[in-house]
């Protein structure tokens, strides 16, 4: 996910289209700098859903398709 300016606390979330969380990928504390989350859909079902990263900076909002 994108590069943090400073440290803070994030969330890294994939959502349903109704906004029901899924799963959680990230809830913690990081430094300042690039970081990378793994993700395998392994108990998602086909379709569409939303990867949410969220700080105390804003929210960034990707789509995700995910096809079986």
């Amino acid at each position: 996910y994108k590069r943090q300016p400073w440290a803070s606390s994030v969330r890294l979330e994939v959502r349903s289209l109704t906004g029901r969380i899924m799963e959680t990928l990230v809830d913690d504390f990081r430094s300042a700098g690039d970081h990378h989350a793994l993700f395998s859909p392994r108990n998602l079902p086909s379709g569409i859903y939303y990867l949410m990263l969220i700080s105390p900076e804003g929210m960034t909002v990707r789509k995700l398709a995910v096809i079986r």
